[in-house]
């Protein structure tokens, strides 16, 4: 789980905690012509659940963990949903990591 996004290329990032034992995280996907992102992978350790914005070049097979669930908004946000308990939501960017209030 490699970020590759800077934080400010994905801005703005929003969660929300869903009534079924999910979280739906939003982010913009940022416009290249040679890459895409088609959701984000995660891990859940100790207490915190780790997100990282999968990167994928075009035209090739690229697996993540979630896939997001509707196309993309016509501002290029797109929106995951991930498994949730009650952790701490950080988001690594390839600059930094970023808590996410929920």
């Amino acid at each position: 789980m490699k970020p590759h996004y800077s934080e400010a290329s994905v801005q703005p990032i929003s969660a929300s905690v869903l009534g079924d034992g999910q979280l739906s995280l939003t982010y913009r996907v940022p416009l290249e012509s040679m890459f895409f992102s088609p959701g984000v992978d995660y891990q859940a350790q100790a207490g915190t659940l780790r997100v990282v914005i999968g990167r994928c070049r075009i035209r090739t097979h690229c697996t993540v963990m979630a896939e997001h669930v509707r196309p993309l908004t016509a501002d290029g946000m797109a929106e995951v949903r991930l498994p949730y308990h009650g952790e701490k939501l950080v988001v690594a960017h390839a600059d930094k990591e970023q808590s996410v209030a929920l």
